[in-house]
């Protein structure tokens, strides 16, 4: 048994540290992010093995390169492997190495961004970059940089993306190599960067420099002579367009890449024929555009070849399908809209109730405190109690002994203590008095909240056209929270003033305009108006008209 036992663990150390070389193999230089058939083998045997031993690091990382390496793909394609990641990750992620877990917040944010969730895919860039300053791991901060500048370029804020971008740049002129394959790949984005604020031949001049720097060493440039075409495109240079679309197209069918670069690649020809006036050739190529783009779920692509179907088929006088084109135009605009204001709506409700939570488990807390205070308030008393009647027995026995012999002695000592016992009795009352402030001081203070989500929180509830009775309850309890003795000088010096008079001086206070008022009151503009003049009339019979208006 005991040779079995070990044998196993010959085995598992065995297997672990091929693993470990297989892992080292695909960080290497040896193998490109494009060699997809290698990559996934050797993914899958590395996967294959970490099973075996039960190595779940060993599944997370296979998983992670095959995520990286086809998330330009199909959603459909890389779904398996993101699925296996999140169960992997939720389960283990505080034993996980912290650089894994970088690269993986990285993968779920631009497949995020892929399908059109612009909102989580910035949030899982920002919790990558906080991991990475928590972790201090330096080498990850221009990768997130990338990220970011991407997820800014993609909803059109470009100004803020090529900024990153120059910085980037900038720093790894100052810091490495000019040829090694971040920097290189660093200026070709800055291409990028340069052509969505329209500046196209410092597009053409940077994604030229990487190409110079050596970055076709890396991976293959079919993306960088597309910038460089397109770039051409917009200057009206049809010629030099050409001339690198033909060149991307040559390295397609070397080596064909199914990934949303195939739908650019056929927007940009349909482009080309557009600036040529051949219209029909143009459509061609955005109908190829859009068959990519459906078959990858690729959103902002079917969104693209539909806009530019409808303005082609409407120059070449082509009016059978427009009305086609401009609803699918307009129905995945709609979807990239939705998505986003539905995860907006979502994370607010799960903000509200992540809030809501934490104040009842903040109020539970400051129960249990007040218990235990209560608590060690009443044992304190009954020892105080006990030993007072045992210092009490104790000396009338003494004096019980010594009444016998010297009476008047024993007379002076029952008035001593008297006089202590009285003595006591007063500390301890101005003890428990004390207490019992305290307690009413520290119950108070835990009714009074002036705090900004206190504030926040009536505003919200203002911002609607009609609030109910049970709302306008809540508001004026919170309201006097928040303005202690607003309304309860108010009914000390009206005898007369009602509840639409309070909820009128709430709405005053807070500054609301006449036609805010009468939409919240449900009432005329007319209405609002009377109603302030009755208001302001009876606070001007009890000189409480400067506490309002």
């Amino acid at each position: 048994m005991l040779i079995l036992f070990s044998s196993n663990i010959s085995f598992a150390q065995t297997d672990k540290k091929k693993i470990e070389s297989l892992i080292a193999y695909i960080e290497s230089d040896e193998i490109t992010m494009d060699d997809f058939n290698e990559i996934k083998n050797t993914c899958k045997e590395i996967e294959r093995l970490s099973n075996k031993i039960g190595f779940e690091e060993g599944v997370f990382i296979a998983n992670l390169y095959l995520a990286q390496v086809f998330r330009d793909f199909s959603p459909k394609k890389i779904e398996p492997y993101v699925s296996k990641l999140d169960k992997i990750y939720e389960k283990s992620k505080n034993s996980l190495p912290a650089e894994k877990m970088v690269e993986y917040l990285l993968v779920k944010g631009y497949t995020s961004g892929s399908s059109g969730d612009f909102t989580l895919e910035l949030e899982y860039y920002l919790k990558a970059d906080s991991l990475v300053r928590k972790r201090r791991l330096k080498e990850y901060e221009v990768n997130i940089d990338q990220h970011i500048a991407n997820f800014y370029s993609v909803n059109e804020e470009h100004e803020k993306a090529l900024a990153i971008l120059k910085k980037i740049v900038k720093d790894g002129e100052a810091s490495g190599p000019k040829d090694d394959y971040t920097h290189t790949i660093n200026k070709a984005n800055l291409g990028v960067g340069f052509i969505q604020v329209n500046q196209y031949d410092s597009a053409i001049y940077y994604t030229q420099e990487a190409i110079r720097d050596g970055l076709g060493n890396f991976s293959n440039l079919h993306y960088q002579y597309l910038t460089i075409s397109d770039a051409y495109l917009q200057l009206n240079e049809l010629d030099s367009a050409k001339k690198y679309l033909q060149i991307t197209e040559s390295l397609y069918k070397e080596n064909y890449v199914y990934s949303i670069d195939v739908v650019k690649f056929n927007l940009t020809y349909g482009l080309y024929y557009s600036k040529l006036k051949d219209y029909s050739s143009a459509a061609s190529y955005y109908r190829l555009a859009l068959k990519n783009a459906d078959s990858l779920n690729y959103i902002n692509g079917i969104q693209s070849a539909n806009e530019n179907l409808l303005i082609s088929s409407f120059k070449e006088g082509n009016n059978t399908d427009l009305l086609d084109y401009f609803n699918a135009y307009r129905n995945a605009r709609d979807t990239i809209t939705n998505r986003a204001n539905l995860k907006t709506e979502q994370q607010h409700l799960a903000q509200f109730e992540t809030l809501k939570k934490n104040s009842e488990i903040n109020r539970l807390k400051l129960l249990r405190e007040i218990e235990t205070e209560r608590q060690l308030l009443i044992v304190s008393i009954l020892v105080i109690i006990l030993l007072v009647l045992l210092f009490l027995v104790y000396r009338y026995r003494s004096r019980q002994a010594k009444l016998k012999h010297k009476l008047q002695l024993g007379k002076l000592e029952k008035e001593k203590a008297e006089q202590l016992v009285h003595k006591l009795e007063k500390e301890l009352k101005s003890k428990i008095d004390h207490l019992k402030e305290n307690a009413r001081i520290i119950d108070e203070l835990k009714k009074v909240s002036k705090t900004e989500e206190d504030i926040n929180e009536m505003i919200a509830i203002f911002g609607k056209s009609y609030i109910n009775d049970t709302e306008w309850t809540k508001i004026i309890l919170q309201f006097e929270n928040i303005h202690q003795s607003f309304i309860s000088e108010l009914k000390k010096s009206i005898d007369n003033l009602s509840t639409n008079d309070i909820k009128l001086a709430i709405l005053t206070k807070l500054n609301y305009q006449n036609n805010d008022m009468a939409e919240i009151l449900n009432i005329s503009i007319h209405g609002v108006k009377k109603a302030k003049q009755r208001l302001k009339h009876k606070l001007e019979e009890n000189d409480m008209l400067n506490l309002l208006f």
